[in-house]
């Protein structure tokens, strides 16, 4: 069973090579796309945020811009650049507003792979992300701002489909994971005088660091235009 699909994995790739669906010199080589995903994915998380008491007031926006250069009918490579950043007031007590923010920005490289020459991709991701946590207030806080940087890898599959005879406005949906891992940074270890605070904030900060900012599920809902 796992022979027959190895073999049917390596007949799709080598079809795939040896299909084109369009004279490459006449191809459109280069593709910037706008991805709304993560404006939708900051908003939606503001406005979840202030239905909860302790919250006076949240806001959140997220954006990313890709460059793409095609280098083959098969083989695609592209620059992204992604930020989201969310900010949060909490009325602590007695009208005494603290205003945390989380913010991430991310540069990757991407290389794709179009197996049938066509509208669908599947790429595999290496990047950079940075992660910052500011605006904390507390007797035991003993600094405003840590971050934490970390190496990205992931996938993703999706199509890239032109409304053009040949290029033109192109709307871009995928699905992917990203893994991060962290390298240095300052998260967790000079955040807080206390232990049990440092804690806290090292484990709540990195899981929305790892599973949403810089790594976790990713939906894209990109527009551009492929010249």
């Amino acid at each position: 069973m796992i022979k027959k699909f190895a073999v049917s994995i390596v007949f799709v790739f080598v079809a795939g090579l040896g299909f084109s669906q369009t004279n490459f010199e006449n191809m459109p080589k280069h593709t910037i796309t706008v991805d709304l995903g993560p404006t939708i994915i900051g908003a939606l998380y503001g406005a979840l945020l202030n239905d909860i008491s302790a919250v006076d007031g949240s806001f959140g926006f997220g954006i990313g811009v890709q460059y793409e250069h095609q280098i083959h009918p098969q083989i695609s490579a592209a620059v992204r650049f992604a930020y989201l950043g969310i900010r949060t007031d909490f009325d602590i007590s007695n009208d005494e507003i603290i205003s945390p923010k989380m913010s991430s920005f991310s540069i990757e490289t991407h290389g794709r792979f179009f197996p049938f020459a066509r509208a669908f991709f599947v790429s595999g991701m290496l990047g950079y992300g940075n992660f910052t946590l500011s605006g904390l207030a507390g007797d035991n806080v003993n600094t405003d701002r840590a971050w934490m940087n970390y190496l990205k890898m992931g996938a993703r599959a999706g199509w890239r489909i032109n409304f053009g005879e040949n290029g033109g406005l192109t709307f871009e949906p995928s699905l992917g994971y990203f893994w991060a891992f962290e390298y240095s940074g300052t998260l967790g270890r000079i955040l807080s005088n206390s232990p049990e605070d440092a804690a806290l904030f090292d484990m709540g900060a990195k899981e929305a660091a790892e599973n949403f900012f810089i790594g976790g599920p990713r939906v894209t809902l990109a527009l551009g235009w492929r010249f």
